[in-house]
């Protein structure tokens, strides 16, 4: 099994303007503007990693060796959509599997696929990477990630920009705090890790 990120986010899920307002951050100049903003994507990256969603709308491929006996569990909450299911037959042709033939479970933390009532999976090639899901995920745009989430992301944007070497000479200065902060993720943490 592979993920590979087809299509990244459009935007972070805050700007550099509400990043430099946070109280953890607190810049006013514009001097430090990029580097503010590749901080902001290292800890949206972060913050999917520890929580296994995706955040802001972005479009991946799960790659698997065949289809399973039940239902394909679709990685990165919240599903938003399954572009398409691409598979090698067994003559080893690429077939695109008509949309009619599967049900997209998209309530579900994470998401699944299963055949259509009645429907099965097609037989496919005995080859690796035989099938391709291309899906929709993240909880749209920035204004829908949850504000806990963006509280963490400012936190931690705030914590690496004024420890970007992450040692202070006598003191060591975690990457990532481990108390109260990491707490804003739990919720989506255990949603993730719920339903593995």
């Amino acid at each position: 099994m592979a993920l590979k990120e087809i299509t990244p986010p459009a935007e972070e899920p805050i700007t550099t303007s509400e990043a430099k307002l946070s109280p953890s951050l607190r810049v006013a100049t514009a001097t430090d503007d990029t580097a503010i903003g590749t901080l902001i994507t290292t800890a949206r990256k972060l913050a999917e990693t520890y929580t296994l969603h995706a955040l802001v709308t972005q479009t991946w491929e799960l790659v698997l060796d065949g289809f399973p006996t039940g239902g394909i569990v679709v990685p990165l909450p919240p599903l938003q959509s399954v572009t398409s299911i691409k598979y090698i037959d067994t003559d080893g042709t690429e077939q695109t599997l008509d949309a009619l033939l599967y049900s997209v479970d998209d309530d579900s933390i994470p998401g699944l696929i299963v055949p259509a009532y009645g429907e099965t999976w097609p037989t496919t090639r005995d080859e690796v990477n035989a099938v391709r899901v291309r899906f929709v995920a993240g909880f749209g745009d920035a204004s829908d990630v949850p504000e806990d989430i963006k509280s963490w992301i400012k936190i931690m944007v705030g914590t690496m920009y004024d420890n970007p070497q992450g040692i202070v000479v006598g003191q060591t200065v975690m990457s990532i705090p481990r108390t109260f902060v990491d707490g804003l993720l739990d919720d989506y943490r255990y949603k993730a890790i719920q339903f593995r």
